[in-house]
């Protein structure tokens, strides 16, 4: 993918590189901006001349929409205004309209502004593995989705009900992490559970190595 290099582009505020690979994997809220039609996605790579998301909801975006950006990570926040100028569907081909699973590429018109980011933002899991068990629930493999220092969002095929205490051995790149939580919600997705939980109780080792997780994700 490449971005257009025709515009000049400016920032409001202060960024370090350290903060702007923060913002990679970080969670994107979209709005297009002749509807107003709000949509969802994960950043899959940042720039000063563009920024391309993976959808998460079915935004129905087509080329040319131009869309207003906010990107909230852990140290930094982005908003920006971009033309959305190609997409591909999760099998890597090209795509007329965005929804969940769309890979889009967005070329930034005008300014970016730059913003403290948000301490309980949510970041993507890059395809990390668990294992989850819990009073009616036997030990079974899940999915971590996406993560934050208060809690995680997983992929299950059991059931579970909120307000649930689950065990999680996460499999992590800093070595086998155990965490537990209490289920906070539970969404029906493609033959399996979308289940939010918000952690507790960790143990001092497992909390200082989740922490890291975050902040490398």
């Amino acid at each position: 993918m490449r971005f257009d290099a025709r515009h000049t582009y400016q920032t409001i505020g202060v960024i370090t590189s350290k903060e702007i690979e923060g913002l990679q994997k970080a969670r994107a809220t979209l709005m297009r901006v002749r509807d107003a039609r709000i949509a969802h996605g994960w950043v899959e790579s940042f720039g000063m001349r563009g920024v391309s998301v993976r959808f998460s909801s079915e935004g129905g975006y087509e080329l040319t929409d131009e869309v207003a950006i906010e990107i909230i990570g852990l140290a930094a926040k982005a908003r920006l205004r971009a033309n959305l100028t190609s997409m591909t569907d999760p099998g890597f081909a090209a795509a007329k309209t965005t929804r969940a699973g769309t890979i889009s590429l967005f070329s930034v018109v005008g300014q970016i502004q730059f913003l403290a980011g948000d301490p309980n933002a949510r970041c993507g899991a890059a395809k990390m593995a668990a294992k989850v068990s819990g009073h009616t629930l036997k030990e079974e493999p899940a999915e971590i989705l996406d993560l934050s220092y208060q809690g995680l969002s997983i992929r299950l095929a059991s059931p579970v009900h909120v307000g649930q205490i689950l065990d999680i051995d996460a499999v992590t790149p800093l070595g086998p992490t155990s965490l537990r939580g209490e289920v906070r919600n539970v969404r029906a997705g493609d033959h399996a559970l979308r289940v939010g939980i918000k952690l507790a109780d960790l143990g001092r080792l497992d909390a200082i190595r989740w922490r890291k997780v975050v902040e490398g994700a």
